[in-house]
């Protein structure tokens, strides 16, 4: 499908939709490809649609995949990156300025940076105040396999390990799963 070239069959499926109402017709050009419109009759803008939807979709692919990254990333609930960030930021912003002008220019987005810095400082210290003692599910499950390593080393009989190793999996699954019920005692 070139760029403005005619069919050679009247039935060609690459042919271009247009027929306009003045009876003279359907065009003979073949459609952009892609599309159901030669260039004349809005092919071109049918591949600029294509090509903006494409580009939404990549866009879309490419944050769902951030967005993934990061909800796995151990740090999540640390704020200290985007408090790194925002430093830099207000560093750019003060070494813009060259002398007490520039400084007085600059002062509405130097003061807006420095409120940001000191929400993010405050929101982080919260954080971590709530999160202090908590235990995450990567703590646990070291915690659960070197538990389970000690009591290998001390208990010799294999039907007891076993015993023990289904009610820690048991137990680990309880506190994953934030359930208090005692459902079986084996």
């Amino acid at each position: 499908m070139s760029d403005m070239s005619r069919v050679r069959d009247l039935d060609d499926p690459n042919r271009c939709g247009h027929d306009p109402k003045n009876g003279s017709g359907q065009c003979l050009m073949k459609a952009v490809e892609g599309g159901t419109r030669c260039k004349c009759h809005g092919g071109g803008s049918q591949l600029q649609v294509a090509k903006k939807k494409q580009l939404t979709a990549y866009a879309k692919n490419r944050w769902n995949a951030e967005i993934r990254n990061n909800a796995e990333d151990s740090e999540i609930k640390s704020l200290r990156q985007e408090l790194g960030i925002a430093r830099i930021m207000l560093n750019q912003l003060t070494n813009r300025c060259k002398d007490s002008h520039d400084l007085l220019m600059m002062s509405g987005p130097i003061d807006n940076m420095l409120k940001t810095i000191n929400l993010i400082q405050k929101t982080s210290h919260s954080i971590e105040k709530d999160l202090a003692g908590t235990v995450g599910p990567e703590q646990l499950n070291q915690f659960a396999e070197e538990m389970f390593n000690i009591i290998m080393d001390e208990v010799q009989d294999t039907n007891v390990i076993n015993r023990i190793a289904l009610k820690l999996g048991r137990a680990i699954r309880k506190v994953q799963n934030g359930s208090n019920d005692e459902d079986d005692h084996t």
